[in-house]
């Protein structure tokens, strides 16, 4: 498993435009911190750029999926199931402690904000098994995936702006908070991560027969990997 890892982390770095990709899994994180500074922790916003970022490694390995030279080789369904789950769970993880860092910190600095804090920081859990599900099909139903996405961040930020401008009274999740500790809520973070990953490893299992959906890559990828 750890070669496997290994194995992924370094075919990443050959990936289609590896830098640029990289670059913008940078942007995201600053963005997200950005944003973060701007809004004391209180939006969710910032913490959903920091953990999207992961989702530029696993298009670097899809990415990989499309040449003629990998469809024939033996990391084929690695470079579609395995690989990328793998490293989504590790930078995951790595994004997800950026997160849970940041609201512990927020929340020393300003106790009057545990409650909106900690229901910001559930939404990302909520948001990060959305995620996971989104990355293990986009690459294969490309307008499913997008509309399977859009649904229900458009229905939780609906639910999440509602509560915000109550204060974060009265709503469900606000409910669910109060009786929660922020002790619960991390492990509840973590666990979100592990749930995320194996379940964008079963369903990218289940689909990886399925041919991958050209419109998920930029033109300029097909180009040159049909090159």
């Amino acid at each position: 498993m750890i070669n496997d890892f290994k194995k992924a982390l370094q075919l990443s770095l050959y990936g289609f435009k590896a830098k640029v990709q990289m670059i913008f899994m940078i942007v995201f994180v600053i963005v997200g911190f950005v944003w973060e500074y701007f809004f004391q922790g209180m939006h969710w916003i910032g913490a959903y750029f920091i953990v999207l970022a992961p989702v530029y490694v696993s298009q670097l390995l899809y990415g990989m999926g499309m040449s003629n030279m990998v469809a024939s080789s033996p990391y084929k369904k690695k470079l579609q199931v395995l690989y990328p789950a793998s490293l989504n769970f590790f930078f995951e993880l790595i994004a997800m402690t950026i997160i849970v860092l940041l609201k512990i910190f927020e929340i020393r600095s300003c106790p009057e904000n545990k409650g909106g804090l900690m229901y910001v920081l559930l939404s990302v859990c909520i948001f990060c098994i959305v995620l996971n599900f989104y990355s293990a099909i986009v690459y294969k139903y490309f307008a499913l995936a997008i509309v399977l996405m859009l649904a229900p961040v458009m229905g939780l930020s609906y639910i999440f702006t509602s509560e915000l401008f109550n204060n974060y009274e009265g709503g469900l999740l606000s409910t669910l908070i109060d009786h929660m500790s922020l002790g619960v809520l991390v492990l509840i973070c973590y666990l979100t991560v592990v749930i995320g990953a194996v379940l964008q490893y079963a369903l990218s299992t289940a689909l990886y027969k399925k041919p991958l959906s050209e419109y998920a890559m930029g033109m300029a990828m097909r180009k040159a990997l049909k090159g």
